[in-house]
């Protein structure tokens, strides 16, 4: 009985996170220019995908107190925040863009937006003239993922090894989605808007050491301060 009272609080967090996310982004992010139809099947699409993303990862995840639910609504918030940097499908543009002719040409893989060499595009970002915006990318793509190791190992739903493997195979498939969403924009007069890059897996896996470091000294902190 209490298993299932627990399963349905987070089951009750995830609808309510999900109404309020779509409050959210009807009231700042709705587009006129795409139409009500469009921008609602947008806005559907990407729910449904964030839940089925959010339900897997939090599938193994208890909570059993007070202090959970506030920590299983940050983890929440998060996850929507890097779901809507990495993986959101605009699908409501691709429509505008369709209506107004501005795809041209055939589906092709665009080759300059992808990067299969480990460390070049690294080395690039540093041997180049500091630029303030290629900084913000590669440190950005360092703590990227922390937080979701952090949260992972705070909820003891999946051990170190286990965590570092769900991250780097979550960015891998971050970046296969991104190389799709190019392929499907490669007709786009203005180009695509994504690059897939095996130096951001590289970034994001060195990163979630950080989450593991932050969980590590937590739990000392916890551990001296109660004991």
């Amino acid at each position: 009985m209490i298993n299932n009272n627990k399963k349905n609080i987070k089951l009750f967090l995830l609808l309510i996170i999900s109404i309020l996310i779509i409050t959210w982004y009807f009231i700042f992010n709705y587009e006129r220019d795409y139409g009500f139809f469009t921008s609602s099947l947008e806005i559907i699409v990407n729910i449904v995908f964030y839940n089925v993303i959010v339900y897997l990862l939090s599938k193994h995840i208890k909570i059993s107190n007070i202090f959970h639910i506030v920590m299983f609504i940050l983890f929440q918030v998060y996850l929507w925040f890097l779901y809507l940097i990495t993986v959101y499908i605009s699908i409501g543009f691709a429509v505008f863009a369709g209506y107004q002719h501005q795809f041209r040409g055939s589906f092709h893989i665009p080759l300059y937006s992808v990067n299969i060499i480990p460390f070049r595009s690294i080395i690039h970002t540093f041997i180049s003239p500091p630029s303030l915006a290629t900084y913000v990318q590669v440190f950005g793509n360092i703590v990227l993922f922390a937080p979701l190791c952090f949260f992972l190992l705070y909820f003891h739903a999946l051990s170190v090894k286990k965590t570092l493997l769900l991250v780097a195979c979550s960015s891998i498939s971050i970046e296969v989605i991104q190389l799709v969403q190019n392929f499907f924009l490669s007709t786009y007069i203005y180009g695509v808007n994504r690059s897939s890059d095996i130096d951001d897996v590289i970034l994001n896996t060195c990163g979630s050491l950080i989450g593991i470091l932050v969980y590590k000294f937590a739990s000392l902190v916890k551990f001296r301060w109660f004991n």
